[in-house]
């Protein structure tokens, strides 16, 4: 228990009752003719063997639940004192007198004086293992403890069956029974070593030790040490405080006990509680999955009626243009001589803008379906995927393309990965704007990523643009001037980002570009191509 539930002032302030009323019953008992017999102190000794017996028993129970150091020492001295009290029940009596070689005063003192001797070392012993485990682990070998315990009783046994015993009884001193001083002493330091630390009190039992101690010491000190004769006041006395130092101990015990029911209830009820909530909100989840597998079912649905839209409408925007293409061709073939100039430009220029309408609407077709429609990742060596894309878009002779460095293994939809690499070369060999340049495509280690580049000798970006020329049909120069549908590095970053990565230019006006984007890293993240690329040449050698 912890200190809350009783306090010091309210310690301090029982166990000075108890001190006090003790104190008064020797003073009022000092005097007073001894009233007891053999009979009262077989009964009072039948007492406290039974309660020892099921201190003891309690405490090796609670030891094999919480296996702690104090219920071990509590369940093996209280049981070794319960034979010991048994035996100096029985070997007191005046049945047995013929079989041992000591008399009764003799052999009722030190019977009672080796029960009371065992119990106190097993106190201190309980109050030394209970502080070591407050700082730390403390092994304690449970047979060695049985063992010993045992030995010491049976050692006794043999004591008072074997040996004559000295004279316990000393009647010219102030105390009639010195000897009483030892367990007495060693009651007292246990009480004292358990109170200096009762901060750290979290159980009942604790707390009535204490109780149980301190009785014990004055039951010893002042008490039984001031015995002068069998069965005098003090004597039954002394027995009747025994007792209850017993019962103080057996009282603590089964609140404890009490108590671990009670946390057992409570957290029974709490587990309840909790797997009432659990069952809530997997029914909650179950519900929310079903509806996640709907949506997504729907979303599908959608998707398809999305690229039966895109081809329907594609196909059926395409057929009149080319109807128009073919239209204005054939009048610009066959009234070649009819019209003049300006009119067979402006057929030419009718012929250019429909062409462009129909790229445009094959690029929202590639658009609408990039990074949607997904095949199996794979393992890819980009460094032979690059070299492909590269050879496929044979850049002009004086444009050099090539790899630079290693690059690495990656898991990806190959499809996707190719439509990548081939819109950022190819958006970099078509910006170069001037005949001759370079673009290098590398890669290094990012962490818990890779990124790829691909760089170019271009005019470069202006910061204002970097973001618009990821837009869809957003061109930096008029499509006069260069022909572009403004769709390639908009499929780049719609296909990167669904596939968990990023993408992103450095670029300044003079300088050339950098287009980079990141691949997040699988289980073989560590492996690199194993083919020698160095160089994949397109164009004018480095």
């Amino acid at each position: 228990m912890s200190a809350r539930l009783c306090g010091p002032a309210s310690l301090w302030l029982r166990h000075a009752a108890v001190t006090v009323s003790v104190a008064a019953l020797a003073i009022v008992l000092r005097t007073a003719p001894g009233s007891g017999s053999a009979q009262f102190h077989t009964l009072t000794e039948a007492i406290a063997t039974v309660i020892a017996a099921v201190v003891g028993t309690l405490a090796i129970l609670r030891y094999r639940s919480r296996q702690d150091g104090l219920h071990l020492m509590l369940g093996t001295g209280f049981l070794g004192t319960a034979l010991l009290d048994g035996y100096h029940t029985i070997v007191t009596s005046d049945a047995f007198d013929q079989f041992f070689p000591s008399a009764a005063e003799a052999l009722i003192p030190w019977s009672w004086w080796a029960s009371r001797l065992f119990l106190a070392v097993s106190m201190v012993l309980a109050c030394w293992v209970w502080r070591r485990e407050a700082t730390a682990a403390t092994w304690i070998s449970e047979r060695l403890v049985y063992t010993l315990g045992g030995l010491l009783t049976v050692l006794f046994f043999l004591v008072f069956a074997l040996l004559p015993l000295p004279p316990a009884y000393f009647r010219t001193l102030p105390f009639g029974r010195p000897e009483e001083f030892i367990p007495g002493a060693l009651f007292g330091a246990a009480y004292v070593g358990f109170v200096r630390r009762r901060d750290r009190f979290r159980d009942p039992m604790e707390l009535s030790l204490t109780d149980s101690l301190l009785i014990a010491t004055l039951a010893q000190l002042l008490v039984m040490a001031r015995s002068f004769a069998l069965f005098d006041a003090m004597f039954d006395l002394a027995h009747l405080l025994k007792i209850a130092g017993y019962g103080a101990v057996l009282v603590g015990m089964l609140a404890s006990i009490h108590r671990l029911f009670l946390q057992h209830e409570q957290a029974a009820r709490q587990l309840a509680t909790k797997n009432a909530e659990l069952s809530r909100a997997n029914r909650l989840l179950a519900r929310r999955a079903e509806e996640l597998k709907e949506a997504n079912a729907l979303l599908q649905r959608r998707n398809e009626e999305l690229d039966q839209f895109a081809y329907i409408v594609s196909h059926d925007l395409k057929a009149p243009l080319r109807a128009i293409i073919s239209l204005a061709t054939w009048l610009n073939e066959d009234y070649a001589q009819t019209l003049d100039a300006d009119g067979r430009e402006k057929l030419q220029l009718m012929v250019d803008r429909a062409q462009r309408l129909s790229r445009m609407i094959d690029a929202i077709l590639r658009y609408s379906r990039a990074g949607r429609t997904r095949g199996t990742p794979e393992r890819i060596d980009t460094a032979d995927l690059v070299a492909e894309v590269i050879a496929s878009l044979a850049p002009a002779e004086t444009i050099d393309v090539r790899i630079e460095g290693a690059l690495p293994v990656v898991t990806y939809d190959r499809t996707q990965l190719r439509q990548v690499f081939q819109n950022l070369i190819d958006n970099a060999v078509k910006h170069l704007h001037r005949p001759h340049g370079s673009v290098l495509v590398s890669c290094r280690d990012a962490g818990d990523h890779w990124r790829f580049e691909v760089r170019d000798t271009g005019p470069g970006i202006a910061p204002e643009h970097r973001e618009r020329i990821f837009r869809l049909f957003e061109t930096l120069r008029a499509r006069d001037e260069f022909e572009s549908t403004g769709v390639g590095l908009a499929i780049v970053k719609r296909i990167v980002e669904r596939n968990g990565g990023k993408v992103f230019v450095e670029s300044a006006p003079g300088r050339g570009s950098c287009f980079a984007f990141v691949v997040p890293k699988d289980d073989g993240a560590a492996e690199m191509s194993h083919t020698t690329v160095e160089t994949v040449r397109a164009g004018a050698p480095t």
